[in-house]
């Protein structure tokens, strides 16, 4: 499961498929809706604020990508805003819904504008692939996590580098930014969380959460709650203000490669790479449900 996403609504989790995302039902894990004709893999998914537009981007690693919006409700196109030499493996709406980035294995970043859907801006900041995009809650700058083993922080207005953090000495798979606008996770192949702040055009290391028994492959920041993802089969929930562990979502059936949170239902959704979702209770850490996101495949995954 290599994205998912919950509506805004908390009544239905959208998951990347082959050649189609799966549109299921979080509280009992009953398929909803497939909507066809998406390219090969989908790595990247993200509602606007209201869940009127879902942005997707994917495609055929080293071969081509593409980011398109979507109409949520019936599933058909509203706009193809670009086509990639190499596949897109995460895009992200500003916080006002008119623009959105993508990341792509080319190691660019693209900005476009939401209403035309033109490419406005490429950020070419990196040496390898860009594995995720996140913005700064004011929507001024755009934080980038690489292959390469950086987060960049990069001006949306001007498109120059704001700022580099390199101590992760693994490549990265995800990033998330406080409310502060300044203070940053990132998570990578170190098998650690890493808190570090901006300041004044540089970086500098905060803090360093250890514990994960594997690649960190995914971040969710959510009202104050930090939501992680982990090869050693697991994710886990700690707090922002002294990071202190929750709780941990154990015994998946595999790496947890993804995950997407709701707060106002409270619940978590993990995907596994074997195709296994769970969805959580965040209230006592219960399973609400546990399903395949493959329509047709039976429980035992024959």
């Amino acid at each position: 499961v290599s994205a998912m996403a919950f509506h805004p609504n908390g009544q239905q989790l959208v998951i990347g498929g082959y050649h189609e995302l799966t549109v299921w039902d979080p509280r009992d894990g009953n398929l909803l809706q497939r909507i066809k004709n998406i390219t090969r893999r989908t790595y990247g998914i993200d509602f606007n604020s209201d869940g009127s537009l879902l942005a997707v981007g994917g495609g055929v690693p080293g071969r081509s990508g593409e980011v398109r919006l979507l109409n949520p409700v019936d599933g058909t196109e509203v706009k193809l805003l670009g086509t990639t030499v190499n596949v897109i493996f995460d895009v992200a709406f500003r916080p006002d819904g008119t623009k959105l980035a993508a990341g792509c294995a080319d190691r660019t970043v693209h900005v476009y504008d939401v209403e035309t859907g033109d490419e406005e801006l490429v950020v070419e900041h990196h040496f390898d692939s860009i594995m995720a995009v996140t913005w700064t809650p004011d929507g001024s700058k755009i934080v980038s996590a690489s292959r390469d083993t950086s987060a960049k922080v990069t001006d949306l207005e001007s498109g120059e580098l704001v700022a580099t953090y390199t101590d992760h000495p693994q490549p990265l798979y995800d990033v998330a930014v406080q409310a502060d606008g300044k203070h940053v996770f990132s998570s990578g192949g170190d098998d650690k969380i890493h808190l570090w702040v901006i300041e004044e055009g540089t970086t500098k290391q905060v803090a360093v959460l250890d514990g994960f028994g594997g690649d960190v492959f995914d971040l969710a920041l959510v009202d104050g709650q930090l939501y992680s993802s982990c090869a050693d089969k697991s994710a886990r929930q700690h707090t922002v203000d002294n990071r202190a562990q929750i709780r941990s979502f154990p015994d998946h059936s595999d790496w947890v490669y993804s995950l997407a949170v709701h707060t106002e239902s409270k619940r978590l959704a993990t995907g596994c790479y074997d195709g296994q979702v769970r969805v959580w209770n965040l209230e006592d850490g219960t399973v609400v449900t546990t399903f395949h996101a493959a329509p047709g495949l039976d429980v035992a995954g024959k």
